[in-house]
Parts: C-alpha cells; sequence; structure tokens
C-alpha cells in the first residue's frame, strides 16, 4: 500500500483563525496531501484545484449523497444534479446573469436596497458593516432577483438564519446530527416565504428567476414540480447571501488597510475598483474550499487518489499559489492574470451569481464611500480576523464617520460616476433570452 504523504495541520483545526500560513504548511509538504482530521485529500495549487473542477467525470459534486440531502435541498436542486441535467440548469442561469443582462439591476435594485441600509445608520457615528449591513443586503437583492415581493428586515433576517443552519449543515458534509437537524427544520421554514411566487409562475409565467425555473426545469425531466422550483430558489438564498456579505465586508476592510492616496485613486475609477476587488478575490478568497468526491482512482499532481475517497480543492491556497502569481501574499490589483483566481471555483460547478456578486460589491463599496467620504475604522476596535471555516471573511469591521443628516445623505447618493450602468431593473431581464439556451 502507498503511503499517503500527511498534512502537517488539519484544516479542522482552522476554524476562526488566519488559515494562510497553515496552507504555506501544507504547501510545503507537497501540492496534495491526506488531512487526518477532514478524512480528506487536501489539493492546494493551483493547477490540482483546477484539475479537479474541472473534470467532474473524476471527481463528483457529494451533496446529493449527504446525509438527509433530500430532506434539506430537495432530490434536484442545482447542486444535486448531475450530467447534462446539471449542465442544462446551470448554463441557463450563468447567461441569464451575465454582465450585460444584469447591469440594470445596480439601480433598479443594489442602490435603493443598499440606501435603505445606509440611511438607518447615517444618523449614528459607527456601523459595524456585517451586522448592521452587508449581511441582509445581498438577500434583499436576490429576493428581487427571485421575482418575491420585497421583505421587512425582521423577514428578511428569519431567511438569513435559516439559510445559515443550512449552511451549517453542509459545511460539516452532513456529519453533525445536530447540524443537520436544524437545517431539515430551517429549510421546511423558509419554503412558505416562496410558495406563492413559485405557483404564480406556474400558472402565469413571468420573466423572472422562478419564471426560468419552471420554464428550464420542465426541459430537464418531465415531472419537474414545485417543490424542485421551490428547492432551487432556496439554493439561491443560500448561494447568493453569505459569500457575498462575507466579500463586501473584506474588500472594505482590504480597502481600509491602502494608503489613503491609494484608496482615493480606487474609488474615483470604477474600473480601478473593479479590479480592486478582483486582487480580494484572489487575495482573501471568501470560499476556500469546494469538496468532492473520486469516483475512481486518479492520479493528482503525481499523488495517487483512491475512489471514493473525499477530495478538497482549497481555493484559498491556490488563489496564493507563488508558482502562478509573483508576490501572492500581496495585493496588488495591477498584476498580470489578474483574473485566473479561484475564488469562484471553475469548470462546469463555477459560481452562476459571480458577476452579481461583484457588481453588489462594487456598489456596496460606492455606496458608502459616497455616503461617508470619512469612513474609517473606528479607533479602539478590535482587529478584524478571518472568521469562518469553509467560507470566511475579516471581521468585526467597527466604521467611524461623521453622521449625516438624511437630505445630505439624500444628496450624496444620487451621485455616482457616469460609468456606473443605469437603467430600469425588471426582475427577469435578460432570462427570456436564456430559456433558449
Amino acid at each position: 500500500m502507498t503511503t499517503r504523504p500527511l498534512a502537517p495541520v488539519s484544516l479542522r483545526d482552522l476554524k476562526d483563525v488566519d488559515p494562510y500560513p497553515a496552507y504555506e504548511a501544507i504547501r510545503a509538504a507537497g501540492p496534495v496531501t491526506w488531512d487526518e482530521g477532514m478524512r480528506a485529500w487536501l489539493v492546494v495549487t493551483h493547477a490540482g484545484c483546477t484539475f479537479v473542477l474541472r473534470n467532474e467525470d473524476l471527481f463528483a459534486e457529494p451533496t446529493g449523497g449527504l446525509p438527509d440531502a433530500e430532506r434539506i435541498v430537495g432530490r434536484r436542486d442545482i447542486r444535486s444534479l448531475l450530467g447534462d441535467d446539471h449542465a442544462t440548469l446551470h448554463r441557463a442561469v450563468s447567461h441569464a446573469w451575465r454582465p450585460e443582462p444584469i447591469a440594470p439591476l445596480a439601480d433598479g435594485a443594489v442602490r435603493p436596497l443598499l440606501g435603505e441600509r445606509i440611511a438607518a445608520v447615517a444618523g449614528r457615528p459607527t456601523l459595524e458593516l456585517y451586522e448592521e449591513l452587508a449581511r441582509l443586503l445581498p438577500i434583499a437583492v436576490i429576493s428581487r432577483v427571485l421575482g418575491l415581493p420585497d421583505a421587512g428586515q425582521e423577514e428578511l433576517d428569519r431567511a438569513k438564519t435559516w439559510m445559515e443552519a443550512v449552511l451549517a449543515w453542509r459545511h460539516s458534509y452532513g456529519e453533525d446530527p445536530d447540524a443537520r437537524a436544524a437545517a431539515v427544520v430551517a429549510t421546511r421554514q423558509l419554503e412558505p416565504i416562496l410558495r406563492e411566487t413559485v405557483r404564480a409562475r406556474r400558472d402565469a409565467p413571468a420573466e423572472d428567476f422562478i419564471g426560468l425555473l419552471w420554464s428550464v426545469g420542465r426541459t430537464i425531466v418531465p415531472d419537474w414540480d414545485e417543490q424542485d422550483v421551490i428547492d432551487n430558489a432556496k439554493f439561491m438564498f443560500e448561494g447568493g447571501s453569505e459569500t457575498t456579505a462575507f466579500l463586501l465586508t473584506t474588500a472594505v476592510h482590504r480597502l481600509l488597510e491602502q494608503p489613503e492616496l491609494v484608496r482615493a485613486r480606487i474609488l474615483a475609477d470604477p474600473e480601478r475598483l473593479d479590479l480592486f476587488i478582483e486582487e480580494v478575490l484572489r487575495h482573501s478568497t471568501v470560499t476556500h474550499m469546494r469538496a468532492r468526491r473520486a469516483t475512481r482512482e486518479v492520479e493528482v499532481e503525481g499523488v495517487r487518489i483512491p475512489a471514493g475517497d473525499r477530495v478538497l480543492a482549497v481555493n484559498g491556497a491556490a488563489n496564493r499559489d507563488p508558482v502562478r502569481w509573483e508576490r501572492p501574499g500581496e495585493i496588488d490589483p495591477d498584476r498580470p492574470r489578474l483574473r485566473g483566481h479561484l475564488a469562484f471555483a471553475v469548470g462546469p460547478r463555477h459560481c452562476a451569481g459571480a458577476h452579481i456578486a461583484r457588481m453588489e460589491v462594487r456598489e456596496g463599496i460606492a455606496g458608502l464611500f459616497r455616503a461617508f467620504p470619512d469612513l474609517a475604522r473606528a479607533p479602539g476596535s478590535p482587529e478584524p480576523a478571518p472568521i469562518g471555516f469553509v467560507s470566511r471573511s475579516w471581521r468585526p469591521l467597527l466604521l467611524a464617520h461623521a453622521p449625516v443628516a438624511p437630505e445630505v445623505l439624500a444628496a450624496r447618493l444620487a451621485t455616482r460616476p457616469e460609468a456606473l450602468p443605469v437603467g430600469d431593473y425588471r426582475p427577469g431581464a435578460g432570462l427570456a433570452e436564456a430559456r433558449g439556451t
């Protein structure tokens, strides 16, 4: 029997701590190592992670096989679908959420929703960015993308709490019985929010995302039903809320670390801001690992992995691979190959909502600093740390600013660089074309 190269550190011990020193220790031990604590192979190179994520015939997405998966995420949510069925739905979503179709979403949904949240804290001298602004903004945006009626703060908070329970189950790979039980309860509690709209779109199709789920789903299987649409709509809440909120918080943290003149230059130029966000995605990756299962014995970076073993593509480590990037631990928006990172994965299961996430974060940063030009870390506040495990953000982030009167805030938020997109947003803009792909 071949000796397994062992990781010197287990990822299981890295919750709520900076994982990057451990990643380098693991990288020094080899590009692929066995993590006894996780009972999984760790792949930490850019080339190795790309190989794992691109080849689904060799490395299967494990969601459908997790304990209680059908009770929690359903039998045919997008993560559980395989082969051509997954490709059909994923292609339609990715096509609908290209940059051009979603551009009007910025003016029609993100800016108004962001403005509401900024207005709620504008009269006070401090705010904690994640809890008071970032946490619920993405789930409010996803609600509009789905075509749901606008929800109040209380309902959004409940939905977000339910999704956090489902994510806790997913991030424990279904192995924690308490997390499983909580996720079963949570996923059922979310469904009433969706059911009325899902039924309405079944009987009267509309150009919104739930309408797309009905029409594309029926091309996948003839018995595609109400529960299938609900299950996929639930996943859009889950996939679009935590990671985008984490990215916004981390990007603001990294921006405030920059020298004042550098920060001013980034904020003055929308294209420069986009490059900065892209570099933060690489440097301070939100989703650090993607789990797969080897479908047969396969070699990765010279290491033989047996069939059936769990494989973790550690994208957080891969995004600082020195073989691909010089000075990988530095933030440099001018570096070449800026967009070659794996923050949104790659291959058949790359994040279909990547462009929405980028746009929300760009709008969030631009709006915050338009509202509060003097925004800074609050004196004496705790140093942000990379809180999380599978997904991470640097927080808490306590910020200080001069209180702003409502009329002044409205004037500030009404101005924006001309390069930022504007337009009338309809929840289903661009989705009709996606139905034909």
